[in-house]
């Protein structure tokens, strides 16, 4: 059977494990680990060991002939999964709209609720973290997946990003109850001067939308 091409990023703070079913994907650096996906087993232990950074490597590559998204569903049992949403916002000056939090610049996004889509937490999470008006959805442009630890539980967050417009001169109004500090539209050349204070992940994804190098 052919399946699409398909990658995934599952990112562990600064590391990630690259999920794939291309081998044209598979471009390790020195000092990364490498695993063919032949059974469940072997791949949840190498994916803990991994974690637990017995693996002395930077990344490691995945490769599957089957679908790739089949692995992914072998981390949501291994973690409790999260699903949230957001989205990328420009305005009519073409800039972008970041929120900070918690010491990092990050993208407007949030939890979904329970019976709620994507498509409609992504709309949600913006207006009630910025307080937006005149928000509209473009398209949907990608996924991103990291691993964190919450109380005494390790979660996988999976944030689906979509692409959005804003026609919208009033003041921005940063959700206070949600520890956010500020919200603040950017000129695309002045990203690169806050993109290190970005997650990995956040970080990538600007740069691939925005053709930032």
């Amino acid at each position: 059977m052919n399946f699409e091409k398909q990658i995934y990023k599952v990112f562990f703070n600064n590391r990630c494990i690259i999920i794939t079913n291309d081998i044209n994907h598979i471009v390790p650096k020195s000092g990364d680990h490498y695993l063919q996906y032949e059974n469940e087993d072997e791949f949840k232990q190498t994916v803990l060991d991994f974690q637990k950074h017995t693996i002395s490597s930077l990344d490691m590559y995945v490769y599957t002939e089957g679908d790739a998204w089949d692995l992914m569903k072998i981390l949501f049992k291994i973690y409790l999964h999260v699903p949230a949403s957001g989205g990328v916002v420009r305005n009519e000056k073409e800039e972008v709209l970041l929120i900070y939090r918690f010491n990092k610049w990050d993208l407007p996004k949030g939890h979904v609720e329970k019976d709620e889509s994507f498509y409609d937490a992504a709309k949600r999470e913006v207006i009630e973290e910025t307080g937006v008006k005149n928000l509209e959805i473009l398209s949907h442009l990608n996924s991103t997946f990291h691993v964190y630890k919450k109380d005494d539980n390790f979660c996988i967050k999976e944030n689906q990003w979509f692409e959005m417009e804003c026609f919208d001169s009033d003041e921005l109004v940063p959700q206070a109850s949600e520890a956010i500090e500020q919200a603040k539209w950017f000129k695309v050349d002045e990203l690169n001067s806050v993109l290190f204070k970005m997650y990995p992940s956040l970080k990538e994804l600007l740069k691939k939308y925005l053709g930032i190098r």
